[in-house]
């Protein structure tokens, strides 16, 4: 008890020292990443970089890499 677990894999506890690196895909022009914010801030410590994958050009928001989808095969 006291463990957070992420689709049956505990997070906080974990042995491993290799970190995790969130992909969020977006499909429209106009949209927020917020929950990947959140994601991010609650597991920083096991988190590398964060992606978004939408359809505009590359950017960067808040530590945040957004790439177009033609670019997801560089991760």
């Amino acid at each position: 008890m006291g463990t957070r677990r992420l689709q049956g894999y505990d997070i906080q506890n974990s042995k491993l020292k290799y970190k995790m690196f969130p992909i969020e895909v977006k499909s429209g022009k106009k949209y927020s990443i917020e929950s990947l914010k959140r994601f991010k801030e609650k597991y920083k410590a096991r988190i590398g970089e964060c992606y978004v994958i939408h359809p505009r050009n590359l950017s960067f928001k808040d530590d945040i890499v957004c790439i177009p989808p033609y670019m997801a095969i560089c991760l």
